[in-house]
């Protein structure tokens, strides 16, 4: 176990003071005080008290803390532009992520294990923010952080950042108030100043929902319950999706259909798996059924602390980072409001890794292994309030009829977008379904041992209509699909890239359209076409060749060689070439691609750049 050094969080705060404001760290209390990844436009209810003791850890460099217990509930909505508005209101330069991080964990005890990217995922975790928004928000440089076996001393801090008095700000100042006192600290007071401030977020001592419309419902980007995205390669398809699902990574689940993909690998199966005589739980449970179940151990035991070491053991996976980075302080404060035993609870959490290691033997047993399809729809019935996204990535390399079997019927909604038909689980699916740690036999998802897909699940596929012919989708299969066409656009902006063959550049948006052209013309078809995604940066000439000109190749001309073939390297009869003479050299022993691919732009009537 190791703490971040005394040098580490002084160097963190000396940084941040001089690159955040007051308010964003009362933004990023508020956030912290949340169950769930941020979005845009929903309104978010939170505990002041919470947010108090956030920022009273943190601001207050006295080892004896506030306790702000029995505060009220205050609302937040974010608006779509919060990511570029934080920095513009709320930074004075951008932060490194780290230096963010080091301060943020600044009390925070670690296993010894603990690299930067552990850091970052908890940080992320504890935060609710996602990794794109963090992106936008902080300097990702990675830096090299010290620590210690022991945590410091709050006075040494004090005396380490040369400040007078104990109450801080992230600024670099001393302040009367308290930090976590909301109604005269900076923190908050300054985050609803302003009529700027609407452009980022809304800050109310009620709940917002209550009192204007739309406050508390999600606007849905998609209406259809299912969709498939479907285009040529590189148009674009994953891109739309990951768009779609960005702001919702805790309840996305992915999975890629391909030729041995059936019913076992999209629902699940039984499956042998290495099983310990010590049991440590795991599924999805929230802070709040982890407080409850403490608090159940906790009221029936007969030695206190016996009980909170023993779910501190048997929960630990779920405050170590391994399933979630729960407050033990907050789970204790819960379940056992007045009491100290988050101590107690933090001896448990570091000596579970240990006890799995020497005090377990494992069995090979037989238990069932859910898959995507299950994993969402669990997750869906189990958060209502939550879209939750099922991602199909290359749906048409799979055989659907055999993906899908009886879970088809699924597919037609109702008005509501709830199943209009339910499908009979099977057996092994059912005694999964109906344990106790997932739905529980009498919950709606598996009532009377049959399957409905909520409104809240959303099916979304991508499809490559260059592989049409690997399994086709029947038309029953199809009708019960929202279909979007992703076009290729040779002007998008983010697709503005370079090729470079040898002395001479051309621009990837030109050579495009007029390989589509000829590709359209060979194949009597648009599905052999390239989207404006094919590549994705800047190419030189071998990546060209074995990317582009590999595909052209294979996909288009091959067949047509002799006949309708485009590989041309000048206007005239006896000028085509094959993909192999790229590789050739002439008789002067120089190769031959930079002069074929050069003439092969000139045939295209690709301009140099």
């Amino acid at each position: 176990m190791k703490y971040f050094s005394l040098d580490t969080v002084a160097n963190a705060y000396q940084a941040n003071s001089t690159k955040t404001k007051n308010k964003f760290w009362g933004l990023l209390s508020i956030l912290s005080s949340l169950n769930t990844v941020v979005r845009p436009g929903i309104s978010y209810d939170f505990s002041t008290s919470k947010v108090s003791d956030f920022l009273e850890s943190l601001f207050c460099l006295d080892n004896a803390k506030k306790n702000y217990s029995g505060g009220s509930t205050w609302n937040i909505m974010l608006s779509s532009k919060w990511t570029t508005k934080v920095p513009e209101q709320m930074l004075s330069k951008t932060p490194n992520v780290y230096d963010i991080i080091a301060w943020y964990f600044r009390t925070q005890p670690f296993n010894d294990d603990i690299d930067n990217a552990k850091l970052l995922e908890m940080f992320l975790q504890k935060c609710n923010i996602s990794l794109e928004d963090a992106k936008a928000l902080f300097d990702m440089t990675g830096k090299t952080l010290a620590y210690s076996s022991s945590l410091y001393n709050e006075a040494d801090l004090l005396k380490k950042l040369k400040i007078t008095g104990k109450n801080i700000t992230a600024e670099g100042n001393s302040v009367v108030a308290s930090p976590g006192e909301l109604s005269r600290a900076p923190f908050i007071q300054t985050l609803y100043a302003g009529q700027s401030t609407l452009e980022c977020l809304i800050i109310t001592p009620f709940k917002f929902s209550d009192l204007y419309a739309g406050g508390g419902t999600p606007a849905k980007k998609i209406k259809a319950r299912q969709t498939i995205y479907f285009g040529t390669p590189g148009s674009g398809k994953s891109f739309e999706v990951k768009s779609l699902v960005k702001t919702n990574d805790k309840h996305t689940f992915r999975t890629i259909f391909h030729p041995d993909s059936d019913y076992s690998t999209f629902v699940g199966s039984y499956k042998p798996v290495t099983k310990s005589n010590i049991f440590f739980a795991t599924g999805p449970r929230t802070l709040d059924e982890l407080a409850d179940i403490l608090k159940d151990a906790y009221n029936n035991a007969s030695n206190a602390n016996s009980a909170v070491m023993q779910f501190g053991i048997e929960y630990s996976n779920y405050f170590n980072g391994r399933i979630a980075s729960y407050s033990k302080q907050t789970v204790v404060s819960k379940a056992i409001p007045g009491t100290t035993y988050d101590k107690e609870l933090q001896k448990a959490v570091n000596l579970a890794p240990w006890i799995e290691k020497h005090c377990t033997t494992s069995d090979i047993s037989y238990e069932f292994v859910p898959q995507a399809f299950t994993d969402a729809y669990v997750d869906a019935w189990k958060n209502p309030t939550e879209d939750v996204y099922l991602v199909i990535e290359e749906i048409n390399r799979g055989n659907c009829a055999q993906v899908f079997g009886d879970l088809f019927q699924l597919l037609d909604r109702d008005d509501k977008g709830v199943s209009e038909y339910a499908v009979t689980a099977d057996k092994d699916l059912y005694k999964y379904l109906s344990s106790k740690d997932v739905l529980g036999p009498n919950h709606d998802g598996i009532k009377d041992g049959k399957l409905v897909l909520p409104s809240n699940l959303f099916i979304i596929a991508t499809m490559n209509t260059s592989d049409q012919s690997l399994f086709p989708m029947d038309s029953a299969f199809k009708r019960r699909w929202n279909w979007v066409y992703v076009p290729i656009e040779p002007e998008n902006p983010k697709s503005q890239f370079i090729i470079t063959i040898d002395n001479k550049k051309y621009d990837w948006s030109k050579f495009l359209v007029a390989a589509n052209e000829r590709i359209k013309d060979v194949s009597e078809s648009e599905d052999k076409q390239m989207g404006n995604f094919f590549i994705k940066e800047d190419i030189d000439k071998d990546e060209f060749i074995c990317k582009v000109m590999f595909y052209l190749w294979s996909e288009v001309c091959k067949d047509e060689y002799h006949a309708r073939s485009f590989f041309h390297y000048k206007d005239g009869n006896n000028d085509e070439f094959s993909f192999n003479e790229l590789f050739q050299k002439d008789a002067a022993g120089v190769k031959k691609d930079v002069a074929l691919l050069q003439g092969f732009m000139s045939f295209l009537g690709v301009p140099e750049k």
